[in-house]
């Protein structure tokens, strides 16, 4: 479904009329996001880590590291607890 532009390397991407698939990409896209999202608690969660009041935009997690608050954004607590879990 992708059309090439002459010189482009990135394709445009044309929905049909009754742009079906799209709604369809969309939902699989959001069923992937949640299924990622209930790993990655449950991994923060074995790891020791706590949800945090959010700052801005971003999520904040936490847990106690060496009698200290270790203060993560979401990224870096998953890519840390990941870490551990090798």
């Amino acid at each position: 479904m992708g059309v090439q532009r002459e010189g482009s390397q990135d394709p445009i991407w044309q929905s049909p009329a009754d742009s079906r698939w799209y709604a369809h990409y969309q939902a699989v896209e959001m069923q992937r996001k949640g299924e990622r999202a209930e790993e990655e608690d449950r991994l923060l969660d074995e790891h020791g880590f706590e949800r945090s009041p959010t700052e801005g935009r971003r999520e904040r997690w936490s847990r106690c590291e060496q009698g200290s608050l270790g203060r993560y954004t979401r990224s870096q607590a998953v890519t840390q607890a990941m870490k551990e879990g090798s």
